[in-house]
């Protein structure tokens, strides 16, 4: 069994409907998720950033 919500509505049309709830909270949340978490010893380059951004599409992100 999961931790996942479940919301049930019935409509006037005599049928039943379930759906995941929906995660409460604002998108606002999720651009801070990383704040104080990562550190660098400096700020990446935007050339840095593509690559990092083309090894993650290609799958190899993470390999050394």
């Amino acid at each position: 069994m999961t931790d996942e919500q479940t919301r049930v509505e019935k409509p006037p049309n005599d049928e039943v409907r379930l759906q995941p709830a929906r995660p409460t909270g604002c998108i606002d949340d999720v651009f801070h998720v990383l704040d104080g978490k990562v550190s660098l010893q400096k700020p990446l380059t935007i050339d840095e950033m593509n690559d990092i951004a083309a090894a993650g599409w290609a799958g190899t992100a993470g390999d050394a």
